[in-house]
């Protein structure tokens, strides 16, 4: 089997399903407001992303990315016939199996990104500055410690989060799964948009001493879209404990200030490019008109102080 030299960090099935008629995707570039349409096969991808010496040492060449390539195999099938069914009216929730397989799939997808991999690598930089600001340490000791962690300390740190064996992954599978667990049409005109980093997350419970962005934060409310028409979302229990009543369901969105709401998120959580159906990204260039930072590919993800 010949080496896969460019390797998707969002699955190329998944972008597909954001293709037009053309079978082209409109792509957003936050950094400069560029606006082209392009094959799904050149978006959402780097040059040996998941390649790692070590691990593929182990377990065999280009482990992750045959690893990931199965997943998405299995995941595509389940996607199909769940708009499928729901389109027919035969599915009107989901079981517990299935909202398990969801799970693994989006705490997958949630790890392996770009976005991710800079998000760690920022924080490391930060823990190693914050014991250098304290004075507590000296640089000899922080190495020693082990938080000198350059980019390919972070890069197989990364990767081996994406190993099935990886605690990680599947700590954040159980977190999605004790959440409550929606599934929305959208029946307006305005059609669901997605990004670099898909799997976006909103605080509702934000604080001047903690962000409650976590994934098992209290109020924290975590979007994943399907397709332009669908949207998975997993809501903090204790927060949003009135919507346990629709708890697996498939609930109906026709108001497109719901799909502003849950498009804003892909603009704030990407990593750097927006995908659509559609050529239309003004919701996108108005905010970061408004807030230039969300347009920088460095910006700050972790606050140091």
């Amino acid at each position: 089997m010949s080496r896969v030299k460019r390797q998707h960090y969002v699955p190329l099935f998944y972008l597909k399903g954001f293709s037009n008629e053309q079978s082209q995707v409109y792509v957003f570039d936050k950094t400069d407001f560029h606006t082209y349409s392009t094959n799904p096969i050149n978006i959402g991808v780097e040059g040996q992303f998941y390649d790692q010496k070590h691990i593929d040492h182990k377990f065999g060449k280009q482990f992750i990315e045959k690893t990931l390539g199965d997943i998405e195999t299995s995941f595509s099938i389940l996607l199909q016939n769940l708009i499928e069914g729901i389109e027919s009216r035969k599915i009107r929730a989901i079981n517990e199996d299935t909202k398990l397989q969801i799970c693994r799939y989006v705490a997958l997808q949630a790890i392996r990104t770009k976005e991710q991999r800079q998000s760690m690598e920022q924080l490391f930089g930060m823990m190693k500055q914050k014991f250098q600001h304290s004075g507590w340490l000296s640089d000899e000791q922080i190495d020693q410690l082990g938080f000198n962690i350059g980019p390919d300390e972070t890069r197989f740190i990364h990767n081996s989060q994406l190993l099935p064996d990886n605690k990680f992954a599947a700590d954040l599978t159980g977190i999605l799964m004790s959440h409550i667990c929606l599934i929305f049409k959208n029946i307006s005109d305005m059609p669901l948009i997605t990004s670099d980093n898909p799997v976006a997350k909103k605080s509702n419970l934000n604080n001047e001493v903690r962000s409650n962005f976590g994934f098992r934060s209290k109020g924290i409310e975590i979007m994943f879209p399907l397709s332009p028409g669908y949207l998975i979302a997993f809501l903090e229990r204790t927060h949003f404990k009135d919507l346990e009543q629709y708890e697996n369901e498939v609930l109906v969105l026709k108001d497109p200030q719901h799909i502003i709401h849950y498009n804003s998120f892909q603009v704030k959580g990407s990593y750097r490019r927006l995908f659509s159906k559609s050529a239309d990204f003004e919701l996108a260039r108005e905010m970061i008109t408004h807030d230039p930072d969300l347009g920088l590919v460095d910006r700050k993800r972790y606050g140091i102080g």
